[in-house]
């Protein structure tokens, strides 16, 4: 199974991912593919530089997930998208629909496998219901 390296959560708030004695956590190759010292000029480049630039950096090279609501350009509906989300199981989507269209992305054999169903409610057909579903 595929590891994803993040820093804990109690480290992002401290500021101690910032650090570059800390960049190993989310670098578990440091020193073979990766270099410290590329990491640390990358760093000192954008840390006075715009902030994204540096959000850039932060999700490139020490996974910080940047999120939908702190993009410097987000769309405008981003506070509003995750408060809208209902959790709906495919069976209930295809019970309450009545057209479905499916989508799937092979990606790759280094990626991941998208599957999509998207139904339109039988009761309001103003309403659509995403189920999404991807694996490794």
């Amino acid at each position: 199974l595929p590891l994803i390296y993040e820093f804990p959560k109690h480290l992002v708030e401290a500021g101690e991912h910032l650090k570059p004695e800390n960049f190993y956590i989310t670098n578990p190759n440091l020193g073979a593919s990766v270099d410290l010292e590329y990491l640390i000029s990358e760093f000192n480049k954008v840390k006075d530089a715009s902030e994204e630039s540096l959000r850039d950096f932060l999700a490139k090279h020490l996974n910080i997930e940047i999120g939908m609501n702190l993009r410097a350009n987000r769309w405008a509906g981003a506070e509003y998208w995750n408060a809208q989300a209902k959790d709906i199981q495919i069976d209930q989507l295809i019970e309450l629909s009545d057209v479905i269209t499916l989508g799937i992305d092979g990606g790759g054999l280094d990626d991941l496998l998208g599957f999509a169903a998207l139904g339109r409610l039988t009761e309001d057909p103003r309403i659509w219901w995403l189920w999404n579903h991807a694996w490794a």
